[in-house]
């Protein structure tokens, strides 16, 4: 289950998150939205499992003692998810601002959920055996993570001012890697 994924890569950033505190700026933003995606994807899964009654996490209760109560568990499963999803997010972004006085995290984060949310549809269009239907589940999978939008930001007086630098090598990487990934969506690299 490639959800399960989402879960482990989230785990494994938050313990990088609490291990290394000198973070670059811009590192430690990307990884804290790389973080919430992955919890939300994780839990939004298993929400939408339990509303559909199709999905991974369906045919998971199915094979359990739960088959008879499988909607009503998953439906609890997935917003017991979203809330501690939404515990960590909030904590870990709290933590970000008391080190960054006056950085714009609000719309950072909005900015960048509705960039990778054009960017789902893109990539979705390059998927060859079905371009549409891609194009609307990369908008499917971004709506898993719409509670990113809804977390309260504030600035801690003792934060540090940050230093806003251009970031042209990150970007540059940014677009390659996902450049790449369209290129290869539903085939893969072939040697």
């Amino acid at each position: 289950m490639r959800t399960i994924a989402n879960l482990l890569f989230a785990i494994f950033i938050y313990i990088v998150l609490k291990k290394k505190t000198k973070l670059s700026l811009t590192l430690r933003f990307f990884l804290l939205l790389t973080l919430s995606y992955n919890l939300f994807w994780f839990s939004g899964t298993i929400l939408q499992s339990g509303f559909s009654n199709n999905g991974d996490w369906t045919y998971l209760v199915k094979e359990s003692k739960l088959a008879a109560i499988e909607t009503p568990v998953l439906i609890f499963a997935g917003i017991t998810a979203y809330y501690f999803s939404m515990k960590i997010v909030r904590s870990h972004f709290a933590e970000f601002s008391r080190y960054f006085r006056n950085f714009p995290l609000k719309e950072s984060i909005y900015y960048s959920y509705f960039a990778t949310t054009i960017a789902a549809v893109i990539a979705g269009l390059f998927f060859a055996p079905g371009r549409i239907h891609a194009a609307i589940e990369g908008l499917l999978e971004m709506l898993g993570s719409i509670p990113i939008l809804f977390i309260k930001f504030w600035n801690s007086p003792e934060a540090r001012e940050f230093e806003q630098k251009s970031g042209n090598t990150f970007n540059a990487i940014i677009v390659i890697l996902f450049i790449l990934f369209c290129l290869t969506l539903g085939r893969g690299f072939v040697f």
